[in-house]
């Protein structure tokens, strides 16, 4: 990613990635026993499993023009399960 921003980018190309979580999708069916749910919230600040849409908006941000000066870099999506 930052070698495609480092290339890209005097072209006027903005290059992002998002990481997110564990969302709550078929892709996750492991969170749906109680093991594997336990596992999720246990690693979660937030103590929940992300939505689509709490992912969506920061892609959605991202590709606006509000994130225009934002390039190179990774969001971390992922409810504070790094922290």
């Amino acid at each position: 990613m930052k070698y495609f921003a480092a290339a890209l980018g005097e072209r006027g190309i903005r290059v992002n990635a998002v990481a997110p979580g564990i969302v709550a999708t078929d892709m996750s069916n492991f969170a749906k026993t109680d093991a594997g749910q336990a596992y999720a919230l246990g690693i979660q600040s937030l103590k929940r499993l992300a939505q689509p849409d709490d992912i969506g908006g920061v892609v959605a941000f991202l590709a606006s023009d509000d994130a225009r000066w934002i390039t190179g870099d990774t969001v971390r999506v992922d409810g504070g399960s790094k922290l």
